[in-house]
C-alpha cells in the first residue's frame, strides 16, 4: 500500500500548484522529447479548461514542461556545473605549474648530474638510453606523487568533504576503470614533465662537462624564463580571483535584505496544526521570548512561491506573489509606504486585497496605486498598500514586481523570537506544537541559515580557490627557487669577482632580484586582464555585485612580488655568504 502525506486536501487536483517535484518513468515506446510535447499540450489544455487560461498569453508559456534526466537534476537550474568546470580547470593549471617546476628544478640541478652524464657517455652510453632513463625517472616521480596524493586524500577526506559540501565513496579508488584512467593520466603527466629535462640533460657532451661549459644559450634561458612568468601569471590571477570572490561573498552575506530575518524560524506544519492555528498562536504568544507567529505560502525572506499575470491598460504584466496572514508584515518588519497592512478584523480583506511592492507600482504605471485593482487567476483584488522593496530572491536576481495577498493558502508557519533563552524557547515551541499534532513532529529551519545555503556554492568556491591560490604560490616559489639556483650556478664566477671587488650582500641581492622583479611585472601585465575578464564574467551571475577595484590588483601584484623577493632573498643570502675564493678556484 502506498500512502502519501499531504498538507491540504485536493492538492493533487490543483492545476495551479507548482510546489512539488514530479518524477516520471517512461516506457521504452516513448522518447523524452515526444512525451514532453504531449505532456505540455495536455497541461496547457487543462489549464485553459480549469482556470480559463488564455493560450495566447505570456502566462501560457509557463505551462511548457521540460524533462530533466535524473542524473542531471543536481545540475539543473543552478551554476554547480560551472563551478565544477572552474575547479577542474584550476586543478589542471596546478598540474601544469607542477610540470613546469619539475622542468626548471631538473635543469637547475643539471650541474650535479653533468659529471654522471659525461662519464656515461665516455663509457659508451648513447643519447637515446639517457633520454629513456630520465623520462623513466620523471614517470616514477609522478607515480610516487600520485600514490602519496591518494594517501593524503584518504587521510584528510573528512576535511575535503567539508570543503566540497558532499562526500564521495573511496570505493571508486578500487574501480578498474578509475585505476586505469588514473595510471594513464599519471604516466602522461610524467612524460610531459620528463621530456624537456631528458632532451636538455642528454645533450651535454663530455667535452662540455670537462670544461664546465654546461649552460645553454639564450634560447634555453628564455624558455625557462617564460615558464617562470607563466607560473606567476596563473598565481597572480588566482590571488586576484580569491580576493574578489571573498569580497563578493562577504557582500552578499552582509547586505541588508530590507527585512528582519534574524531569530526567525519556520516549519511545514500538518493539517491538524492549521485546524488549530489560533489556539497554537495564542499559547505560543504567552511566552515572552516569542515575538510573533505568522503563516505564509512560502519561505519567509526568500522567493515568493506563486507567479501570476495581470492585464493592465492592455499590457500583460507578470509578478511574484506570496499568500500571507495579517501578522506577516509586522513580523518581518516590512515597511508600508502607502496605505495599510491587512486587517484581521475586516472580513473583506480576506482573498480580496493585496499589497504591492515599489517595483510593481512602477512597472504597472500606477500614479495612485490605492485606487487600482489587480485581476489575476480569474479573481479581482484591490490594492490596499504599497510596501518598500526588499529582496525576495538571492542577489543573483534583481528585485522584481511582487505582491502580498491575504489568502488562507498557507504551507509555512513562521516564528519570530526575541533571541533570549533560545534553547528553552525552541523547546517550548516544540512541546506546544507536538501536543497539538503528535503525528508529525516539529522540525524547523532558521531563515538566515536557509538564505545562507543559497550562497553555499559561492562560499565553497571561495574556500577551494583560496586553497588553490596558496598551493599555486608555494609551487611557483619552488619554480622560482629552481630558476634562481640555475642563475646563481651560471653567474657564480661573476658574483665571486663582484664580491672580491667589494660588492656587499645587498648589492648581490639587488643584482639577483632585478630579473625577478621584471618577471613579476611582466606576469602582472598578463594576469590582470585575464583575472578581470574571468571575474567580471563570474560577477555577471549576480544582479547585485561589488565593483572591481583596482586596489585588488595592486594587492595581488604586491603579494606575488613580496613572495618572489622573499624566495630570491633566501638564495641571494646563501650566495652572499659563499667564499669567493672557493668559487673562483673551483671555476
Amino acid at each position: 500500500t502506498l500512502e502519501t502525506l499531504i498538507f491540504w486536501e485536493e492538492v493533487d487536483k490543483d492545476w495551479r500548484n507548482w510546489g512539488y517535484s514530479t518524477y516520471i518513468t517512461l516506457r521504452n515506446t516513448s522518447t523524452p522529447g515526444e512525451f514532453a510535447k504531449k505532456a505540455s499540450d495536455f497541461f496547457l489544455q487543462r489549464a485553459v479548461e480549469v482556470i480559463s487560461l488564455d493560450p495566447e498569453s505570456n502566462a501560457a508559456n509557463g505551462y511548457k514542461l521540460d524533462l530533466v534526466p535524473l542524473r542531471s537534476v543536481a545540475f539543473y537550474n543552478n551554476n554547480k556545473k560551472q563551478y565544477l568546470y572552474i575547479i577542474t580547470a584550476i586543478a589542471f593549471i596546478i598540474i601544469v605549474i607542477a610540470v613546469i617546476n619539475f622542468v626548471n628544478l631538473s635543469t637547475a640541478r643539471s650541474s650535479k648530474r653533468a659529471k654522471e652524464i659525461g662519464i656515461r657517455k665516455v663509457v659508451g652510453s648513447d643519447r637515446r638510453s639517457l633520454i629513456r632513463q630520465y623520462i623513466f625517472e620523471a614517470v616514477f616521480y609522478a607515480l610516487l606523487a600520485s600514490a602519496l596524493a591518494v594517501f593524503i586524500i584518504a587521510g584528510f577526506r573528512s576535511h575535503f568533504y567539508s570543503i566540497l559540501g558532499t562526500s564521495v565513496s573511496l570505493n571508486i579508488l578500487f574501480n578498474p576503470s578509475f585505476i586505469l584512467l588514473f595510471l594513464f593520466s599519471t604516466i602522461i603527466i610524467g612524460l610531459a614533465a620528463g621530456v624537456y629535462p631528458a632532451l636538455y640533460l642528454s645533450a651535454f657532451s663530455p667535452a662540455q662537462v670537462l670544461r664546465n661549459e654546461i649552460t645553454k644559450g639564450e634560447k634555453g634561458k628564455r624558455f625557462r624564463q617564460v615558464l617562470i612568468v607563466f607560473q606567476f601569471v596563473i598565481t597572480t590571477a588566482l590571488i586576484i580571483s580569491t580576493l574578489l570572490i571573498s569580497q563578493q561573498v562577504n557582500y552578499i552575506k552582509t547586505k541588508d535584505l530590507g527585512i528582519n530575518n534574524k531569530f526567525i524560524l519556520y516549519c511545514n506544519p500538518s493539517q491538524k496544526i492549521w485546524d488549530h492555528i489560533d489556539v497554537l498562536r495564542a499559547r505560543l504568544l504567552e511566552n515572552p521570548d516569542i515575538a510573533g507567529v505568522s503563516a505564509s505560502s512560502g519561505q519567509s525572506g526568500l522567493r515568493y512561491n506563486m507567479g501570476a499575470t495581470s492585464i493592465i491598460d492592455g499590457i500583460e504584466h507578470s509578478f511574484r506573489m506570496l499568500a500571507v496572514d495579517p501578522y506577516y508584515v509586522d513580523m518581518l518588519g516590512i515597511e508600508i509606504l502607502q496605505g495599510r497592512n491587512f486587517s484581521n478584523e475586516l472580513e473583506t480583506d480576506k482573498n480580496l486585497t493585496i499589497i504591492l511592492n515599489e517595483t510593481a507600482v512602477k512597472e504597472f504605471g500606477f500614479d495612485k496605486p490605492l485606487e487600482h485593482q489587480i485581476n489575476f487567476w480569474g479573481r479581482t483584488a484591490r490594492v490596499i498598500g504599497v510596501m518598500k522593496d526588499y529582496h525576495i530572491r538571492s542577489f543573483h536576481h534583481k528585485v522584481g514586481p511582487a505582491a502580498l495577498w491575504y489568502q488562507p493558502f498557507y504551507y509555512r508557519l513562521n516564528f519570530s523570537l526575541t533571541g533570549n533563552n533560545m534553547p528553552e524557547t525552541i523547546k517550548y515551541i516544540r512541546d506546544t506544537y507536538n501536543e497539538i499534532s503528535p503525528e508529525l513532529p516539529f522540525e524547523y529551519t532558521f531563515v538566515d541559515e536557509a538564505i545562507a545555503m543559497i550562497y553555499g556554492q559561492e562560499e565553497r568556491a571561495k574556500t577551494i580557490i583560496g586553497y588553490f591560490s596558496v598551493f599555486a604560490v608555494f609551487i611557483a616559489c619552488l619554480g622560482l627557487f629552481g630558476m634562481m639556483s640555475f642563475t646563481v650556478q651560471n653567474r657564480a664566477k661573476e658574483i665571486g669577482i663582484r664580491k672580491v671587488n667589494g660588492a656587499s650582500a645587498g648589492n648581490i641581492l639587488i643584482l639577483l632580484s632585478k630579473d625577478c622583479v621584471r618577471w613579476i611585472l611582466l606576469a602582472n601585465t598578463a594576469a590582470w586582464p585575464l583575472a578581470w575578464f574571468a571575474m567580471n564574467s563570474w560577477l555577471g551571475n549576480f544582479a547585485y555585485r561589488i565593483d572591481i577595484s583596482l586596489s585588488v590588483f595592486f594587492q595581488a601584484g604586491f603579494a606575488a612580488l613580496a613572495v618572489a623577493l622573499l624566495t630570491v632573498s633566501f638564495q641571494a643570502s646563501k650566495t652572499a655568504r659563499t667564499d669567493p675564493v672557493k668559487v673562483l678556484k673551483s671555476d
